[in-house]
This record gives C-alpha cells, sequence and structure tokens, in this order.
C-alpha cells in the first residue's frame, strides 16, 4: 500500500456532487471524505496501493471508530418536529433551504383561485401516487483514472458527460488553475445521465500521490448501487376538476421528493417535474408545492410529475 487517506487528507471544502453550468442550481452540501458518515454508502478513508488486490486486501483492515448519531429514513418523518436533523450546518448561503429541517430545496406556485374552482367542480378526483428508487445502471460502472503529468497538469480520464464542469469542479477542489486541470473521454451517443456527477472518482488520492503515477478508482456495479446517486423517489398528490362535460378546470399537485442524505440535483428535477404538467395542461386554475427532503438514504425524474397528472384525468372521467 501506498498511502491511506481520510477526511484530515482531502480537501476541507463543501461542492456539489451535479454537474450544472449554473452554480446555484445544486446545494454545496458534500465533501471529498467527511468525518460524518450519513448514509450506508458514503465514502469514509481511500486506500491507495500498488494493485486492485491490495488495495482491497488494505480496505479490509482499516478499523474504523463510528460514534452513533440519531437516525431518519423516511422523507415525511424527516420534516417532523424534533427529526434528527441531517445537515444542520448548511444554510441558504450553499443552497439548502432550510437545514434544521432537513429541506434542501422547495417552490410554490399558483395560477388563478385553484381552490374555489375545484369546490365548483362538477366533477373533483384526489389521489395519491408514489414513484420507486431507481438506479439508472449504464453499460459501464463507474469509475476514473486520473494523474498529474511532468508539466503538473492534472489529468482525469472519466466516463462523465460533462468534461468541462467536472474539469472546473476539480480545479475549485483542490486548488488547481482551470488550464492546469485536463479532463477527458470517449465519444458518446447518448446521456447517461448519473455519469453527470462523476468527481469523486479516485481524485482524493491524486493531490498527495503526486509522483505521476495514475490512481484509478472503478466501483462494482454493487458498490455504484449503494453509493452513487439515484432519480429520486416522489410521494404526488393531484387534485383535478372537470366541469359537466368533461373538460378539465383545475389541478392541484403537492410533491414530497426524497434526495437521500444530499441534495444533490434537488431544484433542477422539482421544478421541471411542475412546469412539464403545466406545459401539456395548461388550465386557467393550477397550483404546484413540492419540497426536496433530505434523510439517510442515497438517493435523481422530471416528469414524474405527468404520470399522476394523467391518472387524475383518467381517474375523474370514470367519475363522471
Amino acid at each position: 500500500m501506498h498511502a491511506v487517506l481520510s477526511f484530515e487528507d482531502a480537501p476541507d471544502r463543501l461542492f456539489s456532487t451535479a454537474r450544472h453550468e449554473r452554480a446555484w442550481m445544486d446545494p454545496d452540501d458534500t465533501r471529498v471524505l467527511d468525518n460524518v458518515v450519513r448514509f450506508i454508502g458514503q465514502k469514509v478513508a481511500a486506500v491507495v496501493a500498488e494493485t486492485e488486490a491490495a488495495a482491497e486486501e488494505g480496505c479490509r483492515r482499516l478499523k474504523v471508530d463510528y460514534d452513533i448519531l440519531p437516525d431518519v429514513f423516511d422523507p415525511a418523518s424527516a420534516i417532523a418536529p424534533g427529526a434528527p436533523v441531517i445537515h444542520g450546518d448548511k444554510t441558504p448561503e450553499q443552497r439548502v433551504a432550510n437545514g434544521q429541517r432537513n429541506i434542501v430545496a422547495e417552490t410554490h406556485g399558483e395560477f388563478g383561485d385553484v381552490a374555489a374552482a375545484l369546490a365548483q367542480a362538477a366533477v373533483a378526483y384526489e389521489g395519491t401516487f408514489t414513484t420507486q428508487r431507481v438506479q439508472h445502471a449504464a453499460l459501464e460502472t463507474h469509475g476514473g483514472l486520473a494523474w498529474i503529468d511532468p508539466a503538473g497538469v492534472l489529468n482525469v480520464r472519466s466516463s462523465t458527460q460533462v468534461p468541462f464542469l467536472t474539469r472546473r469542479a476539480l480545479a475549485e477542489l483542490f486548488g488547481f488553475a482551470p488550464d492546469r486541470v485536463r479532463v477527458f473521454l470517449r465519444a458518446r451517443r447518448r446521456r447517461l445521465r448519473r455519469q453527470a456527477g462523476n468527481v469523486r472518482r479516485g481524485y482524493s488520492g491524486t493531490r498527495r500521490h503526486q509522483d505521476g503515477r495514475p490512481v484509478k478508482l472503478e466501483l462494482t456495479r454493487e458498490e455504484q448501487f449503494i453509493s452513487t446517486s439515484t432519480r429520486h423517489p416522489m410521494r404526488i398528490t393531484v387534485k383535478a376538476g372537470a366541469d359537466g362535460n368533461g373538460k378539465l378546470t383545475a389541478l392541484q399537485l403537492d410533491v414530497l421528493s426524497n434526495t437521500g442524505a444530499y441534495g444533490n440535483h434537488a431544484g433542477p428535477v422539482l421544478v421541471p417535474c411542475l412546469r412539464r404538467v403545466a406545459w401539456r395542461l395548461q388550465l386557467p386554475e393550477q397550483e404546484g408545492r413540492c419540497r426536496r427532503r433530505l434523510h439517510q438514504h442515497r438517493a435523481v425524474g422530471r416528469v414524474s410529475g405527468v404520470w399522476p397528472a394523467a391518472n387524475a384525468v383518467r381517474g375523474g372521467s370514470r367519475d363522471r
């Protein structure tokens, strides 16, 4: 083994594992290695070794002492009074809406008087729908290869779909000038959404391990399921109203979304969830309320709101 790295060896700087052109779209709530473990797949340490077998043996020999903290595993429970706070030190400055209530993002909007339109509707429908957590399961698992060349440039080969945004994040994290970081990948025909946040793939050891030798990290499929982001599960309550001719006159959506222990892609998925319903239906009376909860699962679909709305229309038609 060449090195064992912990949070003391990693940059003490927050960032988001999501990558968007506008940094304000995602919360800075993550460290490369942290001394607070918020879900089972979180990285605790990094072992740098000559071979994969030696690295795995080094991981098996690691001894970690844990202080057990209060936990919460359900998004509704996460906002209940007295619930354990997952990111109590995060504020709107880090783009976490309300860290003391485990809310990373929320949005509210209304067109017209939805309550009055529902009360006057000839037919009304209400239902609650849930979506499950989904892993993208791209053919290749998450991985990366990084090295510092003789010119002092950090080179990173990764399966990320956003090489320029990854370069910017790495430069900020490890104190490189942007022109001293090179991120490259092979051409791909389609985007693999959950490869967008490929920032931590083996790079925690690169800054420390600067003899020019490559550092590689590749996750197994099981490790990918446990430790990488997924599509956020959602609970969507929809109320719909229609007139006597079956014309939809009002729609209300209340979305509770589960980002897991960290809030990447919270707002960028949450807001389109409502917008895509509004664009398709364009009703005079619409209301939407969305909240993203933080709790202790690792969990990122924009079209999730369309399915409940469509079911509400079908349900209202059956009730006529």
